[in-house]
């Protein structure tokens, strides 16, 4: 997951939110310098200085706990897609293995089952709610295996462990909505944006030696800073930020196994060919 956070393409996001705050940074001690020189904020340092004291421990705290809190909730969301997307592929291609009518009827509704997250309870899910109907079709699915009856012991030990595939299904779709709907991350995005505007408002009443040198220092302040939010929205916006995470997964596996059905059936010992997931 961290390759993919450590991208160029979020340069854009980084330069806009650093030179944003940088730039409400330096209006402030622009507008501050036309009333008081440096010179006369100087005296207003040891009280700002008390004010940034505790401000600024406070501010790490935060935002550690912040990124934290957003990171653990963007790979939650990533490797619960992994494994129910990998999961589904083992359950719908070891199904093309059975013999017809079965083949066609597993089949068919595991493929239903993944373009319904796609098609409708991932929108939901986006919001952080559950899909009714995503709710039916695995009720279906785990009627559907319960019911199936085996031909062989082959077939027997396949929806043995398809049945176990079912039930960690569920599992990983329970996994999957618990951390789309994770609402402290935005919460702690407008604590931390507080708490930031606060520290850099109270830098304006600082005095330096030179004009140059507070717009520099402080610059640099609230770019680094800025650094530290974009990384946080991108993993708070999972859905529709940089780094989206959307449902091709699942739409791709429906479409491959509705396609595999019009193929000839073929088996490779046992159990069907090494697959490939999404």
């Amino acid at each position: 997951m961290s390759a993919s956070l450590l991208e160029w393409r979020f340069l854009p996001a980084l330069l806009s939110t650093g030179l944003g705050l940088s730039a409400i940074f330096a209006l402030g001690v622009l507008l501050f310098h036309l009333y008081a020189a440096q010179g006369q904020l100087q005296p207003y340092n040891e009280p700002a200085g008390a004010r940034i004291g505790f401000l600024e421990p406070t501010l790490a705290v935060v935002l550690l706990f912040t990124l934290a809190i957003s990171w653990l909730r963007y790979g939650d969301l990533v490797d619960a897609i992994q494994d129910e997307t990998g999961r589904m592929t083992l359950l719908g291609h070891a199904a093309l293995t059975l013999a017809e009518p079965q083949r066609s009827r597993l089949v068919q509704i595991t493929a239903d089952y993944a373009a319904v997250i796609a098609e409708i309870e991932w929108p939901d899910m986006r919001h952080g709610e559950r899909a009714a109907a995503a709710s039916d079709q695995l009720q279906i699915l785990t009627r559907a295996y319960a019911t199936a009856r085996a031909g062989d012991a082959r077939e027997q030990t396949i929806l043995y462990y398809s049945r176990q595939l079912i039930q960690d299904l569920a599992e990983r779709r329970e996994t999957r909505l618990a951390a789309a709907a994770q609402p402290l991350s935005e919460l702690l995005q407008w604590v931390v944006t507080a708490i930031l505007g606060a520290t850099l408002m109270l830098s304006w009443f600082f005095g330096l030696p030179s004009l140059l040198a507070k717009l520099t220092l402080g610059s640099l302040f609230a770019f680094s800073l800025g650094t530290v939010l974009t990384f946080n929205a991108v993993l708070l916006h999972a859905f529709d930020g940089p780094a989206a995470l959307d449902a091709r997964a699942y739409g791709d596996l429906a479409r491959e196994l509705r396609a595999s059905l019009a193929r000839p059936q073929t088996t490779h010992g046992d159990w069907p060919l090494p697959l490939k997931t999404a």
